[in-house]
C-alpha cells in the first residue's frame, strides 16, 4: 500500500500523449482508407485530434477493402436456409407418416416398441417444424 503513490507517480510520468490528425480517402473501387499521413482525395476528419498513451506516432493506414456485407448480400443466404429446413420438416413429416402405417417385425406383438419408435419420429418432426418456425 505504501508503494501505490509511487507506482501511480512513475506511470503517469512515463506515459506520454500522441495526437494525430485521421483523414478519410475515397479510393478509385469505392473502399474507404483511413491513414494518418494526407494523400491525394482524402479529407482530414473534423476533430479527430486522438489522445492516446502511446509516446510514438504510428504511421500507416487502415483500408477498407472488404466492405461489410449489406441486406441484399445476405438474402439468399436466409431464403437457402429457410428452403433447406422447410425440406427437413417435409421429410420429418414424411417418415412420421409412414412410420405411424408401417408396424417393423419386432413391432407384431410388442406395441410398446411401435409406440417408441412413433414418439421419436414425433419428436423429430417437431424439432424439424421449429427449426423452420426460427427461419421466418
Amino acid at each position: 500500500m505504501k508503494y501505490t503513490s509511487l507506482i501511480f507517480s512513475i506511470l503517469l510520468l512515463s506515459v506520454g500523449v500522441a495526437n494525430a490528425e485521421i483523414y478519410v480517402c475515397k479510393k478509385a473501387n469505392g473502399t474507404t482508407e483511413y491513414t494518418s499521413t494526407p494523400q491525394a482525395n482524402c479529407a482530414e476528419m473534423p476533430e479527430t485530434k486522438v489522445a492516446g498513451y502511446s509516446p510514438t506516432v504510428v504511421r500507416g493506414s487502415y483500408s477498407d477493402s472488404n466492405p461489410a456485407p449489406t441486406f441484399e448480400n445476405e438474402q439468399p443466404q436466409v431464403s437457402e436456409r429457410k428452403a433447406a429446413a422447410e425440406q427437413r420438416w417435409r421429410e420429418a413429416e414424411k417418415a412420421l407418416e409412414e412410420g405411424r402405417n408401417t408396424r417393423l417385425g419386432n413391432e407384431r406383438h410388442n406395441y410398446v416398441k411401435y409406440q417408441e419408435r412413433v414418439k421419436g419420429l414425433e419428436e423429430a418432426a417437431e424439432k424439424a417444424r421449429l427449426e423452420y418456425e426460427r427461419t421466418r
